[in-house]
């Protein structure tokens, strides 16, 4: 049963605008489509290498990129439900596709809101797992990060808790701006964590690969491979992350007109974000895993590494800590 179409008149806008806002809605989502094919041949590739190999299969990484994987699916879902909504459901003019997005069921972008804050919040979850390793379980580097990590996962629930207040009332301006500066602050905390935790992971590894440099072991140039490998993917998720933050505080009118550009900026930003945020962790989880399976650490090489080893070898008691 189709639902009613909306009316044009309500919330009609100049044919120029209705045309620029509806084209990105549309070419942004064909942009998700391209991008959840990368993501779903990464996903599967990185299970099979995983899963194939003994050595570096760990089951908290795992299941960790199989839930940012499913999150995302489910983003992508909601991302067409919404595209249906718009342009079969009320795609009978220019007017009343535009009108639509306003009035879009609110359940879609409550699912949408809790899955991308999740995907965020597992992404930097795994990195500061990852670092609490490198730094021989550091309780004062776990604290730390563990901070940023929760203020980042309490303004999501608060983020949250505000859109559904939005879908359950008629809101009012105030409640729409606290809502996007809410998914704004939560960004740039994610930014934050992100940025820390790659800092310290970084720091960690170069400072151990120049003293294996030192005693002449011969992981040195290994090490600074891992390193460029999660530098790399760090900075894409940062960056991603840093334009959906962006995108958010952008004011929705300038003068007396709709910002169009500012509406396409968060459209397109927002799906990087949505798709990069499960894809760069996994890829990095795939880059070194690759890493480990070209060549093995000798064992003199890890005598100064410590923490740091789990990066690109894994032991039977290592494993059975990670379950």
């Amino acid at each position: 049963m189709s639902s009613p179409s909306p009316s044009p008149v309500q919330l009609a806008a100049p044919a120029n605008i209705e045309e620029s806002e509806n084209a990105s809605n549309l070419h942004s989502t064909i942009l998700m489509i391209f991008l959840m094919g990368v993501y779903t041949t990464v996903y599967f590739a990185t299970l099979y290498i995983y899963l194939a190999r003994k050595t570096v299969q760990r089951f908290i990484v795992v299941t960790t990129i199989t839930a940012l994987y499913v999150f995302s699916v489910i983003q992508f879902a909601c991302q067409w439900s919404l595209i249906q909504w718009e342009f079969i459901t009320n795609g009978q003019t220019q007017d009343s596709v535009f009108v639509a997005y306003d009035i879009s069921p609110e359940w879609i972008n409550i699912l949408i809101y809790i899955s991308s804050a999740l995907t965020i919040i597992l992404a930097d979850g795994l990195l500061i797992w990852r670092c609490y390793h490198v730094w021989d379980r550091s309780m004062r580097v776990l604290a730390f990060l563990a901070l940023l990590w929760s203020a980042e996962s309490g303004v999501s629930v608060a983020s949250i808790a505000v859109q559904g207040i939005i879908g359950g009332t008629s809101a009012t301006e105030q409640l729409a701006l606290l809502a996007n500066h809410l998914v704004s602050a939560q960004y740039f905390l994610a930014l934050a964590t992100s940025v820390a935790t790659t800092c310290l992971i970084a720091y960690k590894i170069h400072s151990v690969s120049k003293q294996s440099a030192g005693l002449g072991f011969s992981s040195h140039q290994r090490f600074k491979h891992i390193l460029d490998v999660i530098v790399q993917s760090s900075v894409v998720y940062s960056l991603t992350l840093l334009l959906m933050a962006i995108g958010f505080v952008l004011p929705e009118e300038i003068g007396d007109g709709r910002n169009t550009r500012g509406f396409a900026f968060l459209n397109y930003s927002a799906v990087l974000g949505l798709v990069i945020s499960g894809l760069a962790p996994t890829v990095m989880v795939t880059r070194v895993a690759l890493l480990a399976g070209n060549t093995d650490l000798d064992s003199s090489s890890v005598a100064p590494m410590s923490g740091l080893n789990f990066l690109v070898k894994t032991t039977g008691e290592e494993e059975s800590m990670g379950r």
